[in-house]
């Protein structure tokens, strides 16, 4: 019977008619259905697998091995690095940085002015010991930046909650650095205000433009960049990028609140800059941080853990 029906011209005709369009119904449903998985695919291309073949059907897969592939990229890149016989970085204590530069005091008296301003670097985190000691390394600061001034808007990424106050930690630094001029950066500009020997200005770490806008804001090279901010890599990268044009020789960039899950990727930012600069991954209470002294100059002498 099927092979009779076979040799009618019409219906082998509405054959292929309903077959195409069952065909073009299917495709449609499953790029209606995937729609979302197929544009986070597209948005991680450079992490995708470049298949030569067709997608459906294997949209589930794709978007497993493309997370995966971002997953494995940066451990894999410092597992090369050390078959290339590069040496890993190493992890120092804040603790370990600060008695290195010589500046336990110094850290006493900090944590105490970040205290009467409740600074997180202080109260949630032991920054102050990497400050104490950056601060004394500079000797004296004439202009300096955070990046991150804590919003309490809650429709903010990275905001600080509606326990804190925005702005205190320049604040903070403005009285532990008389004479200094202190600017601060945020995204939310709503949080933006200008007080005594205090600057801020709107910035988008994401838009390296914008980054790039400050340089015309604060006329002059800075003592010391801080980053407060977005806390992501990508936003990491582009404050280093800004900074180590901005920053004077000599002078910090400090990147704060790193994810141990990070690790892998700053240990790679390391051994691709830290020949040029002296560079620290410092552990403290409640994340990591990468702090980088701008120059081709030694480590200071005591301070073990660093690449240069």
């Amino acid at each position: 019977m099927i092979k009779f029906l076979r040799k009618i011209p019409l219906l082998v005709w509405l054959h292929r008619v309903l077959l195409v369009c069952w065909r073009g119904v299917w495709g449609a449903f499953r790029r209606w259905f995937h729609g979302e998985r197929l544009k986070r695919i597209r948005k991680l291309a450079l992490f995708a697998p470049n298949t030569a073949g067709y997608y459906e059907g294997l949209e589930a897969k794709i978007e497993s091995l493309t997370l995966l592939s971002a997953k494995q990229v940066f451990p894999l890149l410092l597992e090369l690095s050390g078959r290339l016989r590069f040496p890993e970085p190493e992890i120092i204590r804040a603790e370990e940085f600060c008695e290195g530069f010589g500046a336990v005091e110094e850290a006493r008296e900090l944590k105490r002015v970040l205290d009467a301003y409740g600074c997180d670097k202080s109260l949630s985190h032991n920054y102050h010991h990497l400050y104490a000691a950056v601060l004394k390394d500079l000797g004296s600061v004439s202009r300096m930046l955070e990046i991150g001034l804590g919003t309490t808007h809650t429709d903010v990424v990275s905001n600080m909650g509606a326990s804190w106050t925005p702005g205190n930690s320049l604040r903070a630094f403005r009285q532990y650095l008389p004479g200094a001029e202190i600017h601060g950066a945020d995204f939310d500009r709503r949080i933006l205000f200008q007080e005594e020997r205090i600057t801020t200005h709107f910035v988008d770490q994401t838009e390296l433009a914008t980054l790039r806008n400050l340089t015309s804001a604060i006329p002059g090279a800075l003592d010391l960049l801080i980053d407060d901010g977005l806390h992501a890599p990508n936003a990491n990268l582009a404050t280093l990028i800004f900074g180590l044009e901005k920053v004077r020789e000599g002078g910090w960039i400090v990147i704060e609140d790193i994810a141990e899950e990070a690790l892998p990727f700053w240990k790679t930012v390391l051994l691709l800059i830290g020949g040029q600069h002296a560079c620290y991954l410092i552990s403290a209470h409640g994340g990591f941080v990468f702090a980088l002294k701008k120059g081709a100059i030694p480590a200071s002498k005591g301070v073990s853990g660093c690449l240069v």
